[in-house]
């Protein structure tokens, strides 16, 4: 097949978050299986196509991001004229390949959900509180319009961006049974198609479990945002510090305030008393993580409610014991809490009686983290996700050419 992967994100030189990691993964995958891929991305600084890494992306100078999909369309249309395209693929995030499939009906279009704005608008507005969501709402009606979290489909330019779409694929089953109800889509409409996920060497040379360290680190990796449940972890925290004095806390992770929350000072104010067992590291380059997970006795990921994040993965490949979310996506790659430990969002007390099991047993971490890899290398291999994808690409095919 000859696939177009369009999207603004694409590392490195727009590796904002998760959807770039996946579409560097998706070409990579799919041009090993013997396809024609082409990439089509964003860059702030130039436009220019060429070789990167093996792969052939066109970057478009592109300041906001929410202008991509529109200067997509004629470096597009002047590939699909060279040789034509059978299927293009887009996020439904900004709805980057939308203009490209309104343009050129006789091409496939596949849109791969990560998350809409509207949800994660919506999870953030959970944690704020009632007080900041009864200000935000003051504003909006001020401004006359509506708050941020409110689903609004009819001028909601994702849940339109779909309108071309001869295939709606999510990578897990909990985030398509969200969208086809606030969205309004027929039940069973979307189909599920694990993300492709390639671990790096060096992820899979570190030995399972780490050795009981101290201090012992326990590691959170993401943005600092509300709907990771940052929340969660920094009111778990005293309690862990009580039984385990030592624990240091890291996060790694760029700051990301919300509805004029700012997480990074929340953290600092509400940890104060145990300062020297913070660390706020920022981000960290993608090279740099292999040695972030080896050093963690423990990674968390407690978000209010997760698509299927490259962290959970990235972990899994490390073989680290994790405690994460039972909402959404991390219960499936965590194969239902047989690869690793699932607490409910918003549970501070249940979470923290997670880590206690794990830090008090070397065992059960190297046991789990010895479950997550081999989960990962089997169930959620390159081989069995590439076959998933080829068959959704000829699905949608199939549909194009009967329209």
């Amino acid at each position: 097949m000859r696939i177009a992967l369009i999207s603004y994100e694409c590392p490195p030189l727009t590796a904002d978050g998760g959807i770039g990691t996946y579409v560097r993964q998706a070409a990579v995958l799919l041009q090993s299986r013997g396809h024609d891929v082409e990439v089509f991305a964003g860059c702030r600084t130039h436009g220019c196509s060429g070789d990167e890494d093996g792969l052939l992306v066109h970057r478009l100078q592109c300041t906001a991001p929410s202008k991509f999909r529109e200067l997509v369309c004629p470096v597009f249309a002047s590939r699909h004229a060279l040789r034509s395209f059978d299927v293009v693929e887009g996020p439904e995030f900004r709805a980057d390949a939308s203009l490209v499939a309104e343009k050129h009906p006789d091409v496939a279009l596949v849109v791969k959900l990560h998350t809409p704005t509207y949800l994660v608008q919506r999870l953030n507005a959970v944690q704020l509180g009632k007080l900041r969501r009864l200000r935000a709402y003051l504003g909006a009606l001020r401004r006359r319009g509506k708050p941020f979290w409110v689903v609004d489909p009819a001028n909601d330019v994702e849940r339109q961006g779909i309108a071309h779409a001869h295939l709606v694929v999510s990578p897990s089953a909990a985030l398509a049974r969200i969208v086809e109800h606030d969205w309004m889509l027929r039940p069973g409409s979307i189909r599920t198609v694990p993300n492709p996920y390639v671990p790096a060497p060096e992820l899979l040379m570190i030995a399972p479990g780490a050795p009981r360290r101290d201090p012992p680190v326990v590691l959170f990796v993401g943005r600092l945002e509300l709907r990771k449940g940052i929340l969660d972890l920094v009111h778990a925290a005293p309690h862990i510090l009580k039984r385990y004095p030592h624990t240091v806390f890291r996060f790694v992770g760029r700051n990301f305030p919300t509805g004029g929350f700012d997480v990074r000072e929340y953290i600092l104010r509400r940890l104060s008393n145990w300062r020297a067992q913070v660390e706020l590291v920022g981000p960290v380059v993608l090279d740099e993580m292999p040695k972030a997970y080896a050093n963690a006795d423990i990674c968390v990921f407690p978000s209010v409610w997760e698509n299927y994040p490259n962290v959970c993965l990235e972990a899994m490949a490390a073989a680290r014991c994790i405690v994460a979310s039972s909402a959404g996506g991390m219960r499936e790659q965590l194969d239902d809490g047989r690869c690793g430990f699932l607490v409910e969002p918003r549970n501070p007390h249940q979470l923290a009686d997670r880590i206690w099991n794990a830090l008090g047993d070397p065992a059960l971490r190297e046991r789990l983290g010895r479950a997550a890899r081999d989960y990962l290398q089997t169930t959620l291999g390159a081989e069995t996700v590439g076959q998933q994808m080829e068959s959704a690409y000829e699905l949608a095919i199939s549909y194009a050419r009967k329209a």
